[in-house]
């Protein structure tokens, strides 16, 4: 540096390897090439300090052929830090001279640092004394960095348990809201999470996330592919004639369980053998269910009830009538029939 730092006007710019530090009437600017010097120091290059959110300014200077530190400690941040190189709030002092060109860099970036002290103080209208730093102009002992050392472990314990304790407290609050889980399918794109108040693909509540309340919602399972249709004895004993209408659906097909609330819609096709037709179709009653226990219908009951066969003995066709569906329901349920051929032989027994 050739230029006498008391020359130099508030904008001027001083450069240091891959930093540069450029003081204006407010603050300063900081400015760092490179992807590592970005990623040593976790900021994003330019970004402005200004004069008064600096508490204290420390300068350790530099000595033949070793770098020096101009750092400063933000107003309310009490952590320091050991190495000022990975410091967030420093300019490295880059020095490749020996004898008396060290010493006159040394002098001059002794004029930076006390200059940035005259700087603070006027904007934070304090005395001078108070923004220098105990150490500065000298290098810190082996004591002092030792307390340091041990006071920046004593901070990252104590921040990585405060983090703890906001992950269980919003874990806490997610669960107070979505209940206790009931089903959960994989996906590469996007888990399905179906807990007993709410429904979601992807992290609940997460970011990219689409879900939300059960109320209202109608959950259905249907068939994409190629099918292949057979008729098995176990068909035809149940369902009789209808059998030869609704053969059993085999080979290539994919299900898929769709969801749709009142301000979301959910599609889940599982990416391999599992979750089977009959896992999802336990998710898609249960979500039905739930639907109707969170939210009731507002609409009113039909006034006319449906038509059902007429018995000599109405209480014992209405027993008999509703054990066939009982029966019906559960071969449903067990994946012996799918929900076309239980609505059909429910449509069948109930005359409509």
């Amino acid at each position: 540096m050739t230029t006498s730092i008391d020359d130099l006007a508030p904008q001027d710019e001083f450069k240091s390897g891959a930093e540069t530090m450029r003081l204006t009437d407010d603050g300063l600017v900081m400015h760092f090439t490179g992807m590592l010097t970005q990623t040593v120091r976790k900021k994003a290059s330019p970004y402005e300090v200004p004069f008064e959110s600096i508490e204290t300014i420390d300068y350790t200077p530099s000595s033949n052929w070793k770098p020096g530190f101009i750092t400063w400690q933000l107003v309310g941040d009490d952590n320091p830090q050991p190495k000022p190189e990975y410091n967030v709030n420093a300019f490295i002092i880059q020095n490749s001279a020996r004898g008396p060109k060290a010493e006159e860099l040394q002098a001059e970036w002794l004029g930076l640092a006390n200059r940035l002290v005259a700087q603070v103080a006027e904007a934070r209208d304090v005395d001078p004394s108070l923004v220098m730093s105990p150490r500065f102009g000298r290098t810190a002992t082996a004591a002092e960095v030792a307390s340091d050392k041990l006071v920046v472990k004593t901070t990252k314990v104590e921040a990585k348990a405060v983090v703890v304790e906001e992950k269980k407290a919003e874990k806490a609050r997610i669960a107070a809201l979505t209940g206790a889980s009931q089903f959960t399918f994989f996906e590469m794109f996007g888990t399905l999470h179906v807990f007993s108040n709410e429904v979601w693909k992807g992290k609940p509540h997460g970011p990219g996330s689409v879900g939300g309340s059960l109320a209202g919602a109608i959950a259905e399972v249907s068939t994409e592919g190629h099918l292949q249709q057979r008729l098995t004895l176990t068909r035809m004993f149940v369902l009789g004639p209808i059998a030869l209408a609704a053969p059993k659906q085999t080979g290539n097909q994919k299900f898929v369980l769709h969801i749709s609330g009142e301000d979301y819609d959910i599609q889940y096709i599982p990416s391999g053998k599992t979750p089977s037709y009959n896992q999802l179709a336990k998710a898609a009653q249960f979500i039905n269910n739930q639907s109707r226990k969170l939210k009731p219908m507002l609409t009113e009951e039909p006034s006319v009830a449906p038509t059902v066969l007429v018995s000599s003995t109405p209480r014992k066709a209405e027993a008999t009538l509703a054990e066939q569906l009982r029966q019906l329901a559960a071969l449903r349920d067990d994946g012996i029939l799918t929900e076309d051929e239980f609505t059909a032989k429910k449509t069948q027994l109930l005359g409509l």
